[in-house]
């Protein structure tokens, strides 16, 4: 088999970092640590992209609540 005949593995690598700041002068201060870090792999593969996003807590529940619009998700029985 030829080398033109095969088709590239494409591979996407992730790296989930969960940060709890508590205001945005620390967020600041890991995103600054964050890119330093990443230089190194910047240096190894060009087209790393970095992206930081405001998570917000979850929701306490205090139990299941109903479907919006009164669906339930079951399917309908025909006879």
């Amino acid at each position: 088999m030829d080398e033109d005949d095969v088709s590239p593995i494409r591979l996407r690598a992730e790296i989930v970092i969960d940060i709890d700041a508590r205001d945005y002068f620390e967020a600041a201060e890991h995103q600054r640590r964050l890119d330093a870090l990443l230089l190194a792999v910047k240096d190894s593969y060009r087209q790393t992209r970095f992206a930081l996003r405001s998570r917000r807590a979850p929701r306490a529940r205090a139990g299941l609540s109903a479907p919006p619009n009164g669906r339930s998700g079951r399917v309908h029985v025909y006879e």
